[in-house]
């Protein structure tokens, strides 16, 4: 154990509902000699009232189970003690506050009033020696939470757990940014909690090593051999599809003469036929130090907001792929727009894209019918950088989309699934090397 005589320890499991947080906590604590917190002394009559009344309860529940995880995360720290903890504030306002909101259950104003609570509130915690994610396949989540027969979550709406994934998963990428090597993730299918378990001993002496030393370990090798296929698990299946792929040193194209550093890939996709129409008014709110910049939507916005959660993941992944191979990246969706976020004219979203491509080393399009990334490809073409197209076989990508791989410097990957979408790009990376130069 490490000698922390002084000062507390405080280790969140996070992960959606199902996920196995309470059962490893468990077993954690029992291998550690810490104290396990879970989280089930909050006042659950909530919960049946929220999934009753979403509308009239969500800012209420979620006002208490924010204030009673600061609560119990402070009495942790002021008694010095070293606890792992069921869920995360950080996941109740980023998850789960959020997702009431974007689903129209939770009003602005009330959103508003709850980011300023919890960033009352998050101030007063230290930040965490260490976040264990607990990853499980969608269908085991739905099994388990079936399995467990409470009252609250036979009231779940269709299709909720799915929801959560959606927002977890880029939660995670951003807790990785904000904690970097505090980051400990696990796939909860992998072992049994009740049990003697070799795994969880080994697990439970990483996570005192990590405690200790702050290595960076993104997650313990857990994770099956074969890569899932369900949709929702897609960064499942690119992280585990890259650990296979040597990471490479791409280098600079000589005759651009750009200076040493990684080079930068452009992602070009549908926005506008992406978008939902959108109306109301712009009202921003400042997150916590931990929470990027909430924006309350704006729904004039002319060229609409992408609120489809699973497209946005689509989106996300490819980018994950394209960093994997030791590229930075480039999504505009999201670093240029924020999703539809920031209003944009028209001249100001071709002048900054513009302006990006020409920044960039590689162009990645997934083009489909999108005027706006037939524009990105043909400038990207003009200034003499490589494109990949990225082309499923049922796609209707325009007549003249199809004649481009037989342009120098342009290429062609085409793809079933998903999953063999990021495959073959990252293996198109990979004989890209040779174009750069270090």
């Amino acid at each position: 154990m490490p000698d922390h005589p002084d000062q507390s320890v405080i280790v969140y499991l996070a992960g959606n509902n199902g996920s196995g947080k309470s059962s490893l906590g468990r077993a954690l604590a029992s291998r550690t000699g810490f104290q396990h917190l879970p989280e089930e002394r909050f006042e659950t009559s909530y919960l049946k009232d929220l999934f009753t009344q979403q509308r009239r309860w969500s800012f209420e529940a979620q006002a208490h189970i924010l204030a009673f995880k600061i609560t119990q995360v402070q009495n942790a720290v002021a008694s010095q003690a070293k606890v792992f903890v069921d869920r995360s504030p950080y996941e109740d306002a980023e998850i789960f506050a959020r997702y009431f909101y974007e689903i129209g259950k939770m009003d602005r104003r009330s959103y508003r009033t709850y980011v300023q609570i919890y960033r009352g509130f998050i101030r007063t915690l230290p930040e965490p020696d260490l976040i264990i994610y607990c990853r499980c396949p969608m269908s085991q989540l739905v099994k388990r939470v079936e399995g467990r027969n409470r009252d609250y979550e036979r009231l779940y709406p269709k299709h909720h757990l799915r929801h959560l994934n959606y927002l977890y998963e880029a939660w995670l990428g951003r807790a990785r940014r904000m904690f970097p090597g505090r980051i400990f993730e696990v796939d909860t299918t992998s072992y049994d909690a009740t049990s003697s378990d070799p795994v969880l001993d080994k697990m439970a002496s990483d996570v005192l090593y990590l405690i200790t030393n702050r290595h960076s370990f993104s997650q313990i090798s857990l994770f099956p051999t074969e890569l899932p296929t369900d949709m929702q698990q897609l960064l499942f299946e690119a992280q585990a599809f890259h650990n296979l792929v040597k990471p490479l040193r791409l280098k600079a194209q000589p005759e651009r003469k750009r200076p040493m550093r990684k080079p930068t890939a452009y992602i070009a996709a549908p926005f506008t036929g992406k978008a939902a129409p959108a109306s109301g008014s712009i009202l921003s709110v400042e997150g916590a130090p931990d929470l990027e910049t909430l924006f309350l939507v704006d729904r004039s916005a002319p060229h609409g907001v992408i609120g489809d959660l699973e497209y946005r993941l689509f989106l996300e992944t490819i980018e994950r792929a394209v960093a994997a191979c030791g590229y930075e990246t480039i999504l505009p969706h999201r670093d240029v727009n924020r999703w539809g976020e920031r209003l944009l004219t028209p001249q100001q979203a071709c002048a900054e894209c513009t302006e990006q491509v020409f920044k960039s080393d590689l162009l990645v399009a997934f083009p489909q019918s999108s005027f706006g990334a037939h524009y990105e490809v043909g400038v990207a073409i003009g200034y003499g950088l490589p494109v990949v197209l990225l082309i499923p076989e049922t796609d209707c990508t325009s007549f003249i989309m199809h004649g481009l791989a037989s342009q120098s410097h342009v290429s062609e990957v085409r793809f079933t699934s998903s999953t063999d979408l990021i495959q073959r790009l990252s293996l198109r990376l990979n004989a890209l090397a040779a174009s750069f130069r270090v």
